[in-house]
Formats: structure tokens, sequence, C-alpha cells
């Protein structure tokens, strides 16, 4: 009795403390893509390329673009966290398919967001390495994610349930 019940607690403290880490790391790796990248990319091609000098209303597209990506996120992140009870991070995944809210458009309304932001970086800091960033190396390893880990993890997890939702939620854009 004594040893199951540490057993319990030993897994109770672990699930507090890897969803507490999971969202730790999601949170820095979100500052390390949103915000050291396009840091790093602007203050790189100063060194490389011509400054591209847009008007300031192209500025506000970027910042549309932004905007409509963060929401986007965000919404994401509030049904997983509380209709899947999880996280985006692979740490502390969701317990529970989540079929609603952005996710009953598209299979990965996240990766739409990211996408959306690093567009809006791209125009807004006027940085054509950003945007070739995005193009050849965002782009590609989103999508391998998707393919190699995201999907099967689904499958394995969710089983008929998730390939119920792939039939009606296809692939539109991601």
């Amino acid at each position: 009795m004594v040893k199951f019940l540490a057993k319990d607690i030993i897994l109770f403290f672990w699930m507090k403390i890897n969803k507490n880490l999971a969202l730790l790391i999601w949170f820095i790796y979100l500052i390390f893509i949103f915000f050291l990248i396009p840091l790093f990319c602007k203050k790189f091609e100063t060194l490389l390329i011509p400054q591209i000098i847009l008007p300031n209303y192209v500025k506000l597209v970027g910042i549309v673009f932004i905007i409509f990506g963060f929401i986007l996120g965000f919404w994401c992140f509030v049904v997983l966290w509380k209709q899947g009870e999880g996280t985006p991070s692979f740490l502390y995944p969701p317990k529970k398919l989540v079929t609603t809210g952005p996710y009953k458009y598209s299979r990965n309304p996240m990766t739409v967001g990211a996408w959306l932001i690093f567009i809006g970086e791209s125009i807004f800091l006027q940085s054509p390495l950003l945007f070739m960033f995005f193009l050849f190396v965002v782009i590609p390893v989103s999508i391998i994610w998707i393919i190699k880990y995201e999907e099967p993890f689904l499958e394995k997890n969710f089983k008929n349930t998730y390939r119920e939702y792939k039939n009606i939620v296809k692939k539109r854009f991601i």
C-alpha cells in the first residue's frame, strides 16, 4: 500500500513538473523562433544585403499578419489547453483530440499562425533574409515535422477518431 501510494505521489509530481517544464520549454522555443531568429536575420543581412526601404503603410500590413498569426496561435493554445488537456509541446501533448475552434477548419492551424507571424515579421522588418529563412527552412521543417512526427503520433494515440477527423478536415493549406 505504501509503495503504491509513493508511486502515485511521484507520478503526480512528475506530471506537474512535466506540464510546467513543457510550457517553459515551449515559451523559450517561441521566443527563440519569433524574436531571436528575426533579429539575427535583420542584423546579419545589414552586413550582406542592401537595405530595402518600404513605405510605412507596408509595415502596417506586416503588423496585421503578425496580429492575426498571434491571435490564431493563442486561440490554438487555449483550445489545446482547455479541451485537449495538454500543451502544443510534445513533452506534454493533449490527452484528447481537439476538433473544435480553429481545428475545425485546419488540421494545423498553429502552423498557419506561425507562418503568418513569419511573413508579417519579414514585411515589418523589411527583411529578405528572414523571408528566405521562412521559405527555405521554416516551411520545409514544418511540413516534415507534421508528416514524420505529428500525424503518426495523432494516429497512434487517437486511432479511428483521428482518421475520421482527417476525412472531415482535409489538408487545405496545411
